[in-house]
């Protein structure tokens, strides 16, 4: 039932974002807008559920900073990619590589790509492997912005904005974890594992950064996150 309730709250927020209310707060009255609502959710599924729908419905919304950005989809894409850099002779790991947000393949692409494009994978791949192994995190995101266009193409999907913040995020998080504890690719990739883990039981700290664009959003948060004071 719970997509059903989400769309029908898509609805209210649409109904009520193109009806005639107006919002008096210390001076003339005003339209409603998406940064004046808030949605309280029990739980993250139910909030991602939420934002999912109210995007669907045209209405711009956004999870609030309670959540942990090790939680972001862009979590799981960073750890399939450190994963492959330190094994990079599995080819089932180079494959779901190719379809994160760093190389960009599509599953059509994939699919498409015979000895030729699997050849060329490899490369880009190895090459990235090496700059990680000799020169870091950082570096190895600086390398695969500039080869394959990164920000250009995160930031042409409705949610960029938000996907290019948490990719950058997590990489500075990997960064500073890594040259802390002079980590190498397999330790990184334990580091994040955990993180990710930690974040599913709200057990870790780092959290999403807030962009200026969520401030002309509805905001969708836990319960438990918004303590009930600001609502």
């Amino acid at each position: 039932a719970r997509p059903v309730v989400a769309a029908d709250l898509a609805r209210d927020v649409v109904a009520l974002l193109d009806g005639p209310a107006r919002l008096r707060l210390d001076g003339d009255a005003r339209p409603v807008s998406p940064g004046d609502v808030a949605v309280l959710v029990r739980t993250n599924d139910n909030a991602a559920l939420i934002r999912d729908a109210l995007a669907a419905a045209g209405v711009p919304a956004v999870l609030t900073g309670s959540r942990s950005v090790f939680l972001a989809p862009v979590a799981r894409e960073w750890l399939t990619l450190l994963r492959t850099l330190e094994q990079p002779h599995r080819a089932g790991l180079a494959r779901a590589a190719a379809l994160t947000c760093f190389v960009g393949w599509t599953p059509r692409q994939l699919a498409d790509a015979g000895d030729e494009g699997t050849d060329e994978l490899g490369r880009l791949l190895r090459t990235w492997r090496d700059v990680l192994a000799e020169r870091g995190v950082a570096a190895l995101l600086e390398v695969v912005s500039s080869s394959t266009r990164l920000t250009e193409r995160l930031l042409a999907a409705d949610d960029g904005e938000r996907r290019l913040t948490d990719v950058r995020h997590i990489g500075q998080a990997l960064h500073s974890a890594a040259v802390a504890g002079r980590l190498g690719p397999a330790a990184v990739v334990d580091w994040l594992q955990r993180r990710i883990t930690e974040a599913a039981a709200d057990a870790a700290e780092e959290r999403s950064r807030r962009l200026e664009s969520d401030a002309d959003a509805v905001q969708v948060v836990t319960i438990h996150g918004a303590k009930g004071l600001q609502f």
